[in-house]
Order: C-alpha cells, then structure tokens, then sequence
C-alpha cells in the first residue's frame, strides 16, 4: 500500500503516544517515485531492503530524531525489523546507534515475498508486463482490492480509489518488476533471531 493506509489510525497514534508521526512511502510503494535501479548513490538498487533500511536511518538522521518507533505492516514491518537491526549493530560512534527504542510489527511478511505468483509470472516477459497494465487497473485490479479488505463494505470508492492511485504513477509497472524479481537479502532465520 502506502501511507494513505495509515491515513485513519495516524492522528489517533499520535495522540494516544504524545508524539509525532512520521508516514514514509518507500521506493516502489504508494506514492513515492519510482527510480531507475542503480539511479541512487552508490549504484544502491533503491528497492533493495538494505537499500531501503538506510533510507530510513538517514531520514532519522536528517530530521534530528533522537529516538524512534518504528511500525510497518506486511512487508513494512520487515523493513521495520532489519530497521531496528541496523541501529541496534551500528558501531558506537554512529548516529544511528540505538535510535530506534521500540516496534510495532503489524501482520509481518517475514517471507518478503510480496508479489502474487501469477502477477510474477506475467512479470517475466515484456508481453506479461503489457498485460499487466490493463490488468491492473480494470474491474479484475478492483476484484484483487476488495479481495484484500477484512469487510469489503468499508471499502468505498474514494477509498478505491486511493489504492488505485499508486498504479498511475510513472513506472509502476517497472518498480513492482524490481521489487518482485529481487532475491531475498535476509535468510528468515536470521529475521527471525533478531525477532
């Protein structure tokens, strides 16, 4: 999804903690551009996951948080996971040591695999990843929405349409190829020792 996921629970959470919340559409979900893999410094693959922890701790960084929660669902709480990690093994004398004082890990995916088979499958060929747009963005992509929904008669159709608005931006289709075909970075053991 992205952060309008977060849109009805965002306000309540920062009320009930007494701090600021903080929404972050990383590389390849919601909003967020869409980049060229290698396009970041260093040649990173920005839907990398360890590309995307150092997003995370440099955003940290450069809004002077001192101490930080963080929370993610599904495939975010993954992030949220190799996240606090990070933190909790960077040497003494970086900023991002022991930033992170807490998570909340909401239904984690802690397979990474994010993308459904049969969408992996039309991803692997360039008439597969024509089909896809159309696809998408029809009657079957609202099917696939409303099929995620826990009470799909919650799921109005501004609400619809805010998860459709992800499938309009520029290279969509080119960031779900790169997120589907990466190779897992973290053996589930090793998530699971850090858990």
């Amino acid at each position: 999804g992205g952060v309008f996921s977060w849109r009805l629970v965002a306000g309540a959470i920062a009320r009930r903690c007494r701090c600021p919340v903080l929404l972050l559409d990383r590389p390849g979900f919601g909003l967020s551009e869409r980049p060229y893999r290698h396009s970041f410094p260093d040649s990173a693959n920005p839907y990398a996951l360890s590309t995307q922890v150092r997003i995370v701790l440099s955003l940290c960084q450069q809004l002077g948080l001192s101490k930080v929660l963080l929370a993610g669902h599904a495939d975010g709480a993954l992030l949220a996971l190799l996240t606090a990690r990070a933190a909790h093994e960077a040497p003494p004398e970086s900023p991002y040591k022991d930033k992170v004082v807490g998570l909340c890990l909401l239904s984690p995916n802690m397979s990474n695999e994010n993308v459904p088979t049969s969408t992996r499958l039309l991803l692997q060929t360039k008439l597969g990843r024509q089909m896809l747009r159309p696809l998408l963005r029809s009657e079957i992509g609202d099917v696939a929405i409303r099929r995620a929904w826990y009470d799909s008669s919650k799921l109005t159709r501004d609400v619809l349409e805010l998860y459709k608005a992800p499938l309009r931006v520029e290279g969509w289709d080119r960031a779900l190829y790169e997120v589907s075909r990466l190779k897992r970075e973290v053996e589930v053991a090793e998530v699971r020792a850090v858990a």
